[in-house]
């Protein structure tokens, strides 16, 4: 069975204190008995590994057989993320009175622009105050536009910012 996962190979060697000629190559090379197992596997891509059962659970094959399926069960999918644009109105470090500050911006946007939802998030180490969900840039830069307008006292810290978001439908 053929294995890609070298850096297993070396550790377990090591670990084991396996002799290199222990391990067969699929690939033919000039390196003799003496050399370590680092000259094997730097030697060819592809190697061979004659071991018990316990000893080969800890490698991943290359491609699993009809039988591992049977074991494990269907592959379940993670969330899928899509990519959205919010408006950032504050950043604030989380020393002294951070969140008051934040939760400050947070009211005044939302009590401005209710239309938009905003929520405040902490990021270590850092409260973050953002605004709507923008499928675009475009729709994006335009509502921090009338944000700045609006909110002179956050003007300099307003940016859109780009956010993976999980997908839950």
């Amino acid at each position: 069975m053929l294995y890609r996962n070298c850096k297993n190979l070396i550790l377990l060697s090591a670990l084991l204190s396996v002799p290199v000629s222990s391990f067969g190559q699929s690939v033919k090379t000039d390196i003799g008995p003496d050399s370590t197992i680092i000259d094997h596997i730097k030697a060819s891509d592809h190697h061979e590994i004659d071991a018990t059962s316990d000893i080969l659970k800890l490698f991943s094959p290359i491609a699993p057989s009809a039988s591992d399926d049977k074991k494990t069960g269907p592959v379940k999918k993670g969330p899928r993320m899509r990519t959205i644009y919010r408006v950032q109105i504050l950043s604030v470090n989380q020393s002294g009175n951070g969140r008051a500050l934040a939760e400050k911006g947070r009211r005044a946007v939302s009590s401005r622009f209710p239309q938009y939802p905003c929520d405040l998030a902490f990021e270590a180490p850092n409260w973050k105050v953002r605004v709507g969900i923008f499928e675009n840039q475009n729709e994006a830069n335009a509502a921090a536009s009338k944000i700045r307008q609006s909110l002179s006292q956050y003007a300099k810290e307003v940016r859109v910012v780009r956010v993976n978001m999980k997908v839950t439908k």
